[in-house]
């Protein structure tokens, strides 16, 4: 699903204007990005938790040689 579907499934499911479902949807994501950004773990009951997590980077081989 694309952002434009979403906004056109919120638009149906509410009955407001497509454009007035279109802020909506940007407004949820924007303060969505923000959270991430500031570290913040989002939870959706229901749905899932998502946070930012910081991994150490892996050391790639070529196959052929076994090389780093």
């Amino acid at each position: 699903m694309k952002k434009s579907d979403l906004k056109s499934r919120v638009a149906q499911a509410t009955g407001v204007e497509h454009r007035i479902a279109g802020i909506i949807v940007d407004a949820v994501f924007d303060e969505l990005r923000k959270g991430f950004i500031a570290g913040e773990k989002i939870e959706f009951r229901g749905f899932g938790t998502f946070s930012k997590r910081c991994t150490a980077p892996k050391v790639g081989r070529i196959i052929a040689t076994g090389e780093p």
